[in-house]
């Protein structure tokens, strides 16, 4: 019988990467992370010192290693790291202001905040949620978003991002139409964590980003979404 190591060593790893790197999915993920990036180290810049940055910083680790899932065509591995990665970042628009909270759930196993419980926070104590929230469909996409995920990732549908006649470890290999589907989702989650921090961190802290940053955080958006979050490049 085949041992692990034998079997991983069967797999066309660098066949895998080298299809994946001959498509859109580098530019994609490499732009998906790069929005991240900003995000982050203007937030360790002006909330330093915030213990909720472990978010901030797993959120990161997250998207990362689903990247390289995705790259390596381990797809349904990839759907876990998404989740993560967008669990991360609602956790912490929550706890960067409940710091008591915080020390809780890393001292009770038995304490968790539930995905919906940040969203019902938000939806009283976040000015303007429902005018900003509505422009950007934030709760429709996550809602569709995450359900989708989590059927992934609890296999609930199975087969789902596995390629076509998975059997076996030796059955890892480039699939270009799961690929797609795993690239859309990277997409829809990075657009997601993107939303939910321009509506609830970008009205407290936005002054204190540098220009070029707020250029490129808004960019892609709509004078009429621009307008309705009340952000500017000045």
């Amino acid at each position: 019988m085949a041992s692990l190591v034998d079997k991983l060593d069967d797999v066309d790893w660098d066949g895998a990467l080298a299809q994946f790197a001959a498509g859109d999915g580098p530019k994609i993920i490499t732009e998906g992370l790069k929005q991240l990036a900003l995000w982050s180290s203007q937030l360790e810049t002006i909330d330093i010192g915030n213990p909720a940055l472990v978010f901030i910083r797993d959120m990161q680790v997250q998207g990362h290693y689903g990247s390289t899932c995705i790259a390596t065509a381990l797809y349904k591995p990839a759907a876990g790291c998404l989740r993560a990665m967008v669990e991360c970042a609602l956790y912490f628009t929550y706890f960067r202001e409940h710091p008591a909270e915080l020390s809780t759930l890393a001292r009770e196993t038995s304490y968790y905040v539930q995905r919906q419980e940040v969203i019902d926070f938000h939806r009283v104590h976040t000015p303007d949620w429902g005018l900003k929230e509505g422009k950007l469909g934030l709760n429709a996409r996550l809602a569709q978003w995450y359900s989708m995920i989590s059927r992934v990732v609890h296999g609930q549908t199975p087969g789902a991002w596995l390629p076509k006649g998975y059997k076996g470890l030796g059955d890892i290999r480039h699939d270009p139409a799961t690929e797609k589907l795993c690239l859309t989702a990277f997409d829809n989650a990075v657009s997601i964590v993107h939303y939910l921090f321009l509506i609830t961190l970008a009205p407290q802290i936005w002054d204190g980003f540098e220009v070029s940053i707020k250029r490129a955080l808004l960019k892609r958006l709509a004078p009429d979404v621009k307008a309705a979050l009340g952000l500017t490049v000045a």
